[in-house]
């Protein structure tokens, strides 16, 4: 979906646009879903030359924590900003990391919030911060029951090491 700011730009009396809307955004991870729309709401400022967006994303969405497999679902609200200018202006910029690229002077809005959901998903989802996790050797989850493995220390990958004998008459 394109929002088309010619009209806005050419009024030099008007200096701050407002609108607010949602997107659809699939997940082409099986493990994350997307619950509902994405909802936006965006500003646009004139500061001297240069146009000023403001962007706010909320969404909410269901992944399972990494530790113990339990679906849990998260609301994030993301604040984004940047400056907007036109695909033929890409000369003008010594650093474009935060400009926003018009075709027109039409954002493509909803690609913009995908961009701007999808970096801001934590690597980690934890159901808690002290979620205990499932036994490497049972599995069962130890935050709903205790077991009674034993799991061996250090690192697995040295584990033939300990059986290595050494002569000390060398």
């Amino acid at each position: 979906m394109y929002i088309d700011i010619s009209d806005f730009i050419a009024n030099e009396n008007e200096l701050i646009y407002e609108d607010s809307g949602s997107c659809s955004i699939n997940s082409t991870n099986q493990s994350l879903v997307f619950i509902g729309d994405v909802t936006y709401d965006i500003l646009i400022s004139k500061a001297d030359r240069e146009l000023i967006l403001n962007l706010g994303v909320e969404y909410e969405y269901k992944k399972p924590c990494d530790r113990c497999l339990v679906e849990v679902i998260n609301v994030d609200f993301v604040e984004y900003s940047g400056k907007l200018a036109n695909e033929t202006d890409v000369e003008d910029f010594d650093d474009t990391s935060d400009i926003i690229f018009m075709e027109r002077n039409k954002i493509n809005i909803c690609e913009l919030v995908k961009e701007i959901v999808i970096l801001s998903i934590p690597m980690k989802n934890l159901c808690k911060d002290t979620c205990l996790g499932i036994c490497p050797k049972c599995g069962k989850d130890l935050n709903k029951e205790e077991c009674d493995c034993e799991i061996e220390s250090g690192d697995l990958r040295f584990s033939v090491l300990k059986d290595l004998r050494i002569d000390e008459e060398v």
